[in-house]
């Protein structure tokens, strides 16, 4: 009968994670996150701090952050290492949405002075505090040691004090272990094998390869991600332009000038011509686009590169994540984000969407052969009737049938076939599509691969045939449904750009319909809505 002597209140979730390191051959290890005895595939990006200005960060804008990633299909955020300790409310979205967190401790790209007596003071007293404060929330998912140090050591700094190591290999871990045992540890991000940034053990910040390559074409032709073998990409990107309205912002009223002096300010330095090298290669000559057909262009380039990268990790059957560099914007510019810092969506946003879709199919052309792999992140089992084959641009199609069953929680080849068992013959009707299409009851998106760039097909091409043929209302929000008659591409409509749509800037194949959503569109008048595509 005695009086209670403290008590205390805490939202909590009940789930075990764990960091699951198979061997595979001689020289490889899986890097896979197991989240309640479940390999899960890790879909999501890299977040940074909110603003440049820390304090200007409210509640709401966490809200959107957070809820902007759940609705573009992450289960995973990555807080960067080079940003700060979130205040208590992203961690408490994160545990309502079901979005995993890897948590870099705050040390990024430097040495730290551990031979310093204060200074190891000064970080066990981070280490404890934070693993204490931050131990019962079930989204933490990951300690991570820092970003790139062990990176730095191996590749670019002097091989002598490796100063901050003992924070890494030492203090860290020993903090996790006295105050959330339950949390994996890793020493740093990259981090692995011999080589840290290697992709045989452990993540891998694919950068060199792609996106840093001194050579331009490996920048801008999506296939290189192909070639990806690293078991966890944790940190990857490609550089695209907000949309126009966030543009005027930063522009403060004044004309906008594409590679004008403000233009450059608001631009990352890594851009290196990467974006106009991307438009010329997948679309036209940049130099003769206005304004908006430079946005669009730049917007599209950008999707395409994080949509076929995403895609690429998922297809390969030993790679258990992908994100990418990075989330959201601490400031208005040309850079990595698919949601800006005035959190509007670029349009490189939907094509994440797509990619990260919970059920999906995903096309691959390797060795003379097309392979579709089904992926099932869910825990029902999908099953469905699908077309295959061939499309031509027009609306011409050879096509063939077959019945999938995707299991809970899977991933596997469900097709292979020969691209010319439905090509046209060589001149007959030039360039189309090789596509594999769910049936609409499925509520899977088609697989599509071009034979060929846009810019390639161009001229093959027939402008798209759109239409919308129904729009209803539902409370605030509209549902419209447009239909293609032949291939059209990149379907987009004459919207607001703060406007929120369940789909934007995707691909019809010839005779396909697609329904979306627009969220909180009232004032919108179905009548006044247009849909357009690039090649309309």
């Amino acid at each position: 009968g005695g009086s209670a002597a403290d008590c205390r209140h805490t939202e909590f979730g009940v789930r075990t994670v764990e960091l699951d390191q198979t061997q595979l051959g001689d020289s490889e290890r899986l890097f896979a996150f197991k989240v309640n005895g479940v390999r899960t595939f890790c879909k999501g990006g890299d977040w940074v701090p909110a603003d440049s200005l820390y304090g200007r960060i409210s509640d709401s804008r966490y809200a959107t952050l957070v809820q902007e990633a759940g609705n573009a299909g992450f289960n995973m955020l990555r807080v960067w290492g080079g940003g700060l300790y979130e205040r208590d409310i992203f961690y408490r979205l994160c545990d309502q949405a079901g979005i995993l967190i890897w948590h870099d401790f705050m040390f990024a790209c430097s040495e730290y002075p551990d031979d310093q007596d204060w200074f190891v003071r000064e970080v066990e007293n981070e280490l404890e505090y934070q693993t204490r404060h931050l131990a019962n929330h079930p989204s933490l998912a990951l300690w991570s040691g820092n970003n790139e140090n062990h990176w730095g050591f191996a590749s670019w700094w002097p091989k002598t004090g490796y100063f901050g190591a003992k924070i890494y290999n030492s203090l860290a871990p020993a903090a996790v272990m006295r105050n959330c045992p339950e949390i994996p540890y890793w020493n740093s991000s990259p981090y692995g094998g011999a080589d840290p940034n290697g992709p045989e053990i452990g993540d891998r910040h694919h950068w060199h390869d792609c996106m840093m390559n001194p050579d331009l074409m490996k920048r801008i032709v999506p296939e290189e991600y192909d070639k990806v073998t690293a078991k966890f990409i944790s940190e990857y990107g490609y550089i695209g332009p907000s949309k126009r309205s966030s543009v005027e912002k930063y522009f403060g009223g004044a004309p906008i000038e594409v590679d004008g002096s403000v233009w450059r300010h608001h631009t990352n330095t890594f851009e290196a011509d990467t974006v106009a090298a991307g438009i010329r290669y997948h679309y036209t000559d940049p130099d003769k686009l206005d304004t908006d057909q430079y946005l669009l262009y730049a917007g599209l380039c950008q999707g395409l590169m994080y949509a076929y990268s995403l895609e690429s990790f998922r297809y390969q059957e030993n790679c258990w994540g992908g994100l990418f560099w990075m989330y959201n914007d601490c400031w208005g510019e040309t850079g990595w984000t698919i949601i800006d810092y005035y959190l509007t969506r670029k349009i490189s946003y939907y094509y994440v969407k797509r990619a990260l879709a919970p059920a999906k199919l995903i096309l691959r052309a390797c060795d003379g052969k097309v392979r579709a792999v089904g992926i099932n992140d869910g825990p029902l089992p999908v099953a469905f009737t699908a077309e295959y084959g061939f499309a031509g641009f027009g609306g011409e199609r050879r096509t063939r049938q077959i019945q999938i069953r995707l299991e809970p929680f899977s991933r596997r080849p469900v097709l292979e076939f020969a691209p010319e068992e439905f090509e046209p013959d060589a001149g007959k009707d030039g360039p189309g599509l090789l596509y594999i299409q769910p049936a609409a009851a499925s509520g899977l998106l088609p697989a599509i691969l071009r034979t060929g760039t846009y810019r390639q097909s161009a001229a093959a091409m027939p402008p798209a045939k759109l239409e919308i043929i129904r729009c209803d209302s539902s409370g605030p929000d509209l549902t419209l449904t447009v239909f293609s008659q032949n291939y059209a591409h990149a379907v987009h409509f004459n919207l607001p750009d703060t406007i929120r749509l369940s789909d934007d800037y995707f691909d019809l194949l010839p005779g396909e319909s697609r329904t979306i959503t627009l969220e909180a569109a009232s004032g919108i008048r179905p009548e006044d809505i247009r849909a357009a595509a690039v090649n309309t």
